[in-house]
């Protein structure tokens, strides 16, 4: 009860981009379990088209978005850093902020390997901002112009 009582109470605007975080972000963890990459990939692409029926009223901060995805990917079971960072994404480019999604890679005290991902936009990380001085960025992406997929790097 306490979870629905925190959901009335945040604004309409708010609670509409909070239930379509939760949407995407299950779609993304879905998508990421049954879909070949190319497939996500194109899939991603589609639906992270930017949009130009968006007035100045449906601009929505870069911090929002991430506070959306971050509170959404609590209710998803499975989801992980990837989950976020790719909702996050999809939901700036929608709304046609610039958005860099990086995966990384650290060593463990253990000798294992660890993996993260984040994004970030024109102001830096929007999220997964935890200490990423100990990942190595091995690969990015980010929408490439006229909407033609993403770049891999």
């Amino acid at each position: 009860m306490t979870r629905l009582r925190k959901l009335l109470s945040v604004s309409a605007p708010d609670r509409y981009l909070l239930v379509g975080a939760v949407f995407l972000c299950g779609a993304i963890r879905v998508g990421l379990w049954l879909l070949p990459l190319r497939a996500f990939q194109r899939a991603l692409c589609r639906i992270s088209q930017r949009s130009d029926r968006l007035g100045r009223e449906d601009q929505i901060s870069p911090e929002r978005i991430a506070w959306a995805v971050d509170v959404a990917s609590r209710f998803v079971p499975g989801s992980t850093c990837l989950t976020g960072a790719l909702a996050t994404q999809v939901l700036l480019e929608r709304r046609n902020h610039r958005a860099c999604l990086y995966l990384g890679l650290t060593r463990t005290p253990s000798d294992g390997i660890k993996g993260h991902a984040w994004v970030e936009g024109e102001k830096g990380v929007v999220i997964g901002g935890r200490d990423l001085s100990q990942y190595v960025p091995l690969a990015s992406w980010e929408r490439l112009p006229r909407g033609e997929g993403l770049r891999g790097r």
